[in-house]
């Protein structure tokens, strides 16, 4: 029981983590930081998968993906906020 709630306590601060990295790099003047997160999953799903010679089944590749498409929409989200901080601010001057 308590090693099943230690399990679910890591998973969620991993993935607050993991979030809140994403989010941070995104929102960077350097576009490309924001792609560091989704390539470090996709090395870990990869290697992951080399490594204990695991099948490619839709057990791991459907979340695989989810978790890809998810970080890429943060980075796409990131970079839409930085931009509109930016236009906020070239309207405030202008004003």
């Amino acid at each position: 029981m308590l090693n099943t709630v230690l399990e679910l306590l890591c998973t969620i601060a991993l993935t607050v983590a993991i979030v809140g990295a994403q989010k941070y790099l995104s929102t960077r003047q350097a576009w490309q930081l924001g792609a560091v997160v989704p390539l470090l999953s996709l090395a870990v799903l990869v290697g992951a998968t080399v490594i204990w010679s695991l099948p490619l089944s839709a057990k791991l590749v459907v979340p695989g993906l989810l978790i890809l498409g998810l970080e890429l929409l943060l980075w796409v989200d990131g970079r839409a906020q930085r931009r509109r901080r930016e236009l906020d601010k070239m309207k405030a001057k202008d004003l």
